[in-house]
């Protein structure tokens, strides 16, 4: 006997379904068997196991998208379910530049081996030449600079005498002329002077003493109306006064005697009378 646990009305013997309130009662029997499945031409395959993707851990990195584990489906081994395209990752470019690079070290090292084997001579780098402010003595140890020996030493001193008197004469104009200065030494070829007769190699070496102890300038005595003589190598102070006296004075102070120290009057305007005045 079996009573509705719902409604409590007896059910009738082999009922599965309650006769007051249609509730199941009964529990189809077990022991039923079924007939069997037909064979079929295909071997079925069972489902694959599926992994719960939301219960891996997450991925370290938030900023990317996360990964899904494929899902099989039921049919042929090759079918593939993903969430994701597929992407073609060919190899090409890479395999085609590695055999460029190997084609490249290949030739140079074949052509490196050509050259010794045919006793090809190894160029050599040009001698480094001199920068504007370097001259060629400076980069080389092994040199050293000589003045030609065919030179003539006293076409040299002339040709020195002849480029310090054009270098001196803008300031001689702009700063002595028409001014009295402190004559310092007159000279031309041959003077005797001392026992001493001059050549331009002496009277260079004579201007130049008295350049680096007097600041003094040289002058051509053909350029100035003053000098009686127009052939005369002029070195004179480079200082001006107004007066002879005080030109002559510039002279006592450096203890200079009167035959090599005077006043002299630099003007291309006055005559030689009167421009020179000697110390007493």
């Amino acid at each position: 006997m079996i009573y509705c646990t719902k409604c409590g009305t007896l059910q009738e013997s082999g009922s599965r379904f309650c006769t007051g309130c249609g509730k199941l009662v009964r529990a189809p029997s077990t022991s039923t068997t079924t007939a069997p499945r037909e064979a079929s031409s295909t071997t079925p395959t069972a489902r694959r196991y599926e992994p719960d993707v939301t219960s891996y851990p997450p991925q370290p990195n938030a900023g990317t998208a996360s990964l899904q584990a494929p899902r099989w489906s039921q049919g042929n081994d090759d079918d593939w379910e993903t969430d994701t395209p597929t992407r073609s990752r060919s190899r090409r470019p890479l395999v085609v530049a590695l055999t460029a690079l190997v084609l490249l070290l290949g030739g140079t090292g074949v052509t490196a081996w050509l050259t010794l084997a045919q006793g090809t001579d190894t160029p050599t780098l040009p001698s480094p030449s001199p920068t504007p402010h370097q001259s060629q003595a400076e980069i080389s140890t092994s040199y050293t600079a000589y003045p030609p020996s065919d030179v003539n030493p006293e076409d040299a001193a002339l040709d020195q005498l002849t480029q310090q008197i054009a270098l001196d004469l803008p300031q001689v104009r702009s700063q002595l002329a028409e001014t009295w200065v402190p004559q310092l030494s007159s000279k031309q070829p041959g003077l005797v002077v001392d026992d001493v007769s001059y050549d331009y190699t002496d009277i260079l070496n004579d201007h130049v003493a008295l350049r680096s102890t007097y600041s003094a300038r040289l002058v051509w005595s053909g350029d100035w109306s003053s000098f009686r003589e127009n052939d005369f190598y002029i070195t004179v102070a480079a200082v001006s006064f107004s007066t002879p006296e005080e030109a002559n004075a510039w002279c006592d102070m450096q203890d200079i005697d009167s035959d090599n120290c005077f006043a002299k009057r630099l003007s291309t305007i006055a005559g030689p009378d009167g421009s020179t005045i000697n110390r007493r």
